[in-house]
């Protein structure tokens, strides 16, 4: 797991391009999951004005165990999701983050017939 700032915008050590990244692995195949990884971009005030808000674009998929994948037929071998979402500050106690997310071969089950894209809106209060 890790994540590093990219670049850096004028007279600010927040804002700017940001990268992050996950790898987990079980060394034993009978696991249901045995990769995850996931890597995303994150933009710390990318529009003008608004240098609270963070853009970001990610993917993240999984592999199942060969053991799992034996003795369940009905199941790929992957799922992977592919999310963007913009984090909007309101008011400094109010933020909003619509979330958009496509997955491939959801749940990794072949009785899911396609892909599904999924649109959130999450609302956070702080007080």
């Amino acid at each position: 797991m890790g994540d590093q700032q990219l670049t850096f915008e004028k007279n600010t050590i927040e804002n700017g391009l940001s990268m992050f990244f996950q790898l987990s692995y079980s060394l034993t195949p009978q696991n249901m999951i045995r990769r995850y990884s996931s890597f995303g971009l994150m933009y710390r005030g990318i529009f003008p004005r608004m240098y609270e808000d963070e853009f970001t674009v990610s993917v993240a998929s999984v592999r199942l165990g060969s053991d799992f994948l034996e003795s369940n037929p009905d199941f790929y071998d992957n799922e992977t999701a592919i999310e963007i979402t913009h984090k909007k500050y309101l008011t400094s106690s109010i933020i909003i983050q619509p979330d958009f997310q496509y997955i491939i071969q959801p749940g990794a089950n072949k009785l899911y017939n396609g892909n599904v894209t999924v649109g959130l809106l999450r609302t956070i209060l702080s007080f």
